[in-house]
């Protein structure tokens, strides 16, 4: 009854206590969960707060801002001296609220409260850390490394080889870092780790060989996650001095050495060959110089070995829409590809088949919408001594194997692949000469020259006069202009012929058959946010998509230029840019008609300075000016003339 007893002291008849558990994720002061034994105002009081209706282990929770009523004093109450455990992570997971693992920096509050049948409380708050504990998982690589020669003016002492502890990892992974927040060290002691290499090095000498050579060294190498947390793996590395360097004498063993080249002859650089000793999983790696060889010295006898190679360093190398006309040939019979490696390149997405969905993929690779391809390598490279099928090329072996090496093995080759390339373009190595314009044709791609206003819709109407041209390709700069819409002319492209990169664009467009035509080829539809002429505004480049097109039965590639046409067919002579200039300048002006016209330079006394003729064609031309040819500074004046038209403007040249 809440009286006093006979002595005074303060007495409560309950034999009940119920509790409210507050949890504040973050410590941030607001609530996140709420967990009590009192009945809740949308409950029947046949169901307390705290009861596993559900059975999943976890009491019913209370979670929002209704409060629960004090109204029933025997529901769900806690007998003095009884314990009651909450598991506040799994209450917390319940109701989507999942607390992130740090090193111990994140506190969370817990507000506990004790009631009794006379109301009243008891009150106490904790605090508590998630904590990742947690190694992470090491896997590592075993490897083979040769003692580097000894430099000018040294000695042995200087012979050695530096390694990363990084070098041996093959995948090491954790519970809460990512993968490229791991580091690696050689030794139990994270501060050995360089700054920003997130790796400790290690350099090995001759007194690492112990008197052999070869010498099998067992090597720890430490994997740690951000909160300190590590564990470690134990490599073999297998150390070799070819060229006597420590003068432990001759290296035994026996080598493994091969050339890796095109199907039509071209050594490829750079290419890593991986030489796995198969018993041990050893790897010794070795890149190809520049004529395309590689050797893996002094090889244990009496292992097996197996060879692959791997070379990712530029998907885009050799492709071009060139390739797209080729593969869409073969798939429509008019023209098969005739090696069973061509038809490997063509398999772009590496499914076995060539088919329209390699053209798809090709062609995002070509317009910069992939850097690299999803389900395919950049170069691939198999067996040379294999003789493959060109009805069914997929037997491609992309390994060599070594079985019981007894003696030296110097002829090991590989045939490389460049994925996408069918054409031959690849430059495989420094000394491959580059491919240009393989003619001195152009086309032309002509728009409409028009001034534009900010917020103002332009299209941009897109035509040429192809003649016998099976495709093109170009990046078309629009700084200020935002593509909105693509609508086919004569040529029936889609969205898919073009890449969209904020202030560029990227075309690319393949036929079967030549095209010829005159008409319209495309419009392109931009908002603007810039006010110009049209003419000052884009620019056709090959920054991201190569310009290039291709003519002719043989695929000659020519240029692509871009021409601007009059919105009007007048004369007019424009301002000189930039102007003032101090090197070189243009002057831009517009022809009613293709006539002959002349360009006259006089300084302010009526000097005649440079006199330039010539025949120009109808719309807009332009003449470059250098300071270097006019020999003098200062104010100049220049005069177009065209018949009946005449036009004069001033610039100025300064030092």
């Amino acid at each position: 009854d809440g009286g006093m007893s006979t002595d005074g002291t303060a007495s409560c008849p309950s034999t009940w206590l119920k509790w409210v558990v507050l949890v504040d994720a973050n410590n941030d002061w607001s609530y996140d969960f709420e967990w009590n034994s009192f009945i809740t105002e949308d409950q029947p009081t046949s169901i307390p707060c705290g009861t596993d209706t559900n059975g999943n282990g976890i009491p019913d929770v209370r979670v929002g801002s209704g409060r629960c009523s004090f109204d029933s004093a025997d529901d769900f109450a806690t007998s003095p001296g009884e314990e009651y455990t909450i598991f506040v992570s799994q209450a917390l997971a319940s109701v989507g609220i999942v607390l992130e693992a740090d090193c111990g920096e994140t506190q969370h509050r817990v507000e506990w409260t004790v009631y009794d049948g006379c109301g009243n409380l008891s009150s106490t708050t904790s605090y508590f850390t998630v904590q990742d504990k947690k190694a992470p998982t090491p896997f590592c690589v075993n490897l083979s490394t040769a003692i580097m020669d000894i430099p000018a003016g040294g000695s042995a002492e200087d012979a050695m080889v530096e390694l990363w502890a990084i070098d041996f990892d093959a995948g090491s992974f954790d519970n809460c870092s990512n993968d490229e927040d791991l580091y690696f060290t050689f030794e139990d002691d994270i501060n050995t780790v360089v700054p920003g290499n997130r790796s400790a090095a290690k350099r090995f000498t001759c007194e690492d060989l112990a008197g052999g050579n070869p010498a099998l060294l067992t090597v720890p190498v430490y994997v740690w996650d951000g909160c300190g947390n590590r564990d470690f793996c134990l490599v073999n590395l297998r150390l070799v001095d070819n060229n006597n360097n420590c003068q432990n004498g001759t290296p035994t063993g026996s080598d493994i050495a091969g050339v890796v080249m095109t199907e039509a002859g071209q050594t490829i650089e750079n290419v890593d060959v991986m030489n796995q000793e198969v018993s041990n999983a050893l790897e010794m790696h070795e890149l190809t110089d520049a004529t395309g060889h590689y050797a893996f010295y002094s090889n244990l006898e009496g292992m097996d070995y197996q060879l692959s190679g791997e070379k990712n360093d530029d998907y885009l190398n050799g492709i071009s829409t060139i390739d797209l006309v080729m593969i869409q040939r073969h798939i429509l019979g008019i023209q098969p590809l005739d090696s069973p490696y061509k038809l490997i390149a063509a398999d772009v997405n590496n499914d076995n088949i060539v088919d329209g969905r390699d053209l798809v993929e090709l062609r995002k690779l070509i317009l910069g919408i992939y850097t690299e391809l999803p389900q395919n390598d950049s170069w691939r490279f198999g067996d040379a001594n294999q003789t493959l099928d060109i009805n069914n090329p997929w037997s491609f072996d992309e390994t060599i194997e070594v079985a019981n090496l007894t003696a030296s093995m110097m002829t090991e080759d590989f045939i490389g692949v460049k994925i996408g390339d069918v054409s031959g373009d690849v430059i495989a190595n420094l000394n491959t000469p580059s491919v240009g314009a393989k003619s001195n044709g152009a086309i032309t791609i002509d728009f409409q020259d028009v001034p534009v206003e900010v917020g103002q819709t332009v299209e941009i109407e897109v035509s040429a006069n192809l003649s016998d041209v099976y495709g093109y390709q170009f990046t078309l700069a629009t700084p200020g202009l935002q593509l909105v819409g693509i609508d086919a002319g004569s040529l029936n492209v889609t969205e898919a012929n073009f890449g969209v990169f904020g202030d560029a664009v990227t075309t690319s467009y393949n036929n079967s058959k030549a095209i010829s035509t005159s008409d319209k080829l495309f419009t392109l539809t931009f908002k603007s946010v810039v006010a110009g002429q049209l003419s000052e505004i884009l620019d056709l480049n090959s920054e991201i998509t190569k310009a290039e097109a291709y003519v002719g039965s043989d695929f000659d590639v020519v240029e692509v230029n871009l021409n601007n046409t009059a919105a009007t067919s007048e004369f007019a002579l424009s301002q000189n840019e930039p102007n003032p200039f101090s090197a070189t300048t243009v002057i831009g002006f517009q022809m009613a008609e293709s006539t002959d016209a002349t360009m006259t330079v006089y300084d302010v006394t009526g000097k005649v300075i440079s006199v330039i003729n010539g025949s120009y064609s109808k719309g807009y031309n332009e003449i470059e000016l250098s300071k270097s040819d006019l020999g003098v500074s200062g104010v100049l004046y220049y005069q177009l003339d065209s018949g009946d038209f005449t036009a004069t403007k001033k610039m100025i040249i300064i030092e």
